[in-house]
């Protein structure tokens, strides 16, 4: 049997796109490498934070109650007048978006109740609610100024 003879050429790899790649890198760190030694002796002005102040969200409405009894409570805890206004014009000094609601139960004074919405007024809230509950009713009206 006569075998036919296979083609002189020999199989070569070609190692052109081996050294493009290797050219290309050999450039992509000298140009690197030169970028980092020069910025070395470059002055740069920072610039600078202003005042830290907290990153909190506006507080919830407070709540002022003027019970029966003639008790002044300002969530949940009982004040004087005076510390009323101390205490809500610390607050709105902090927070000008403060909103107070001013319950006052059915049997409370009239006049008691004004007084509270005069002091918190003159403490510098703009935002005031009024709540009242009826003993007939559970539910809650509120009245906005």
């Amino acid at each position: 049997m006569n075998r036919h003879r296979q083609s002189g050429t020999d199989a070569t790899i070609s190692l052109t796109p081996m050294i493009d790649v290797v050219f290309l890198l050999v450039i992509f760190f000298m140009v690197g490498n030169r970028m980092d030694a020069g910025s070395a002796g470059v002055e740069v002005s920072l610039p600078g934070a202003g005042a830290m102040q907290a990153m909190s969200r506006l507080p919830d409405r407070k709540v002022v109650e003027v019970t029966a009894s003639g008790d002044i409570q300002l969530d949940g805890q009982i004040v004087t007048p005076e510390q009323l206004t101390q205490t809500l014009r610390q607050q709105r000094s902090a927070y000008p978006d403060l909103r107070v609601a001013v319950r006052g139960e059915g049997d409370s004074s009239l006049q008691l109740v004004a007084d509270v919405m005069r002091r918190i007024s003159s403490a510098g809230v703009q935002q005031m609610d009024l709540a009242t509950k009826s003993p007939l009713m559970s539910s809650r009206s509120g009245v906005r100024r």
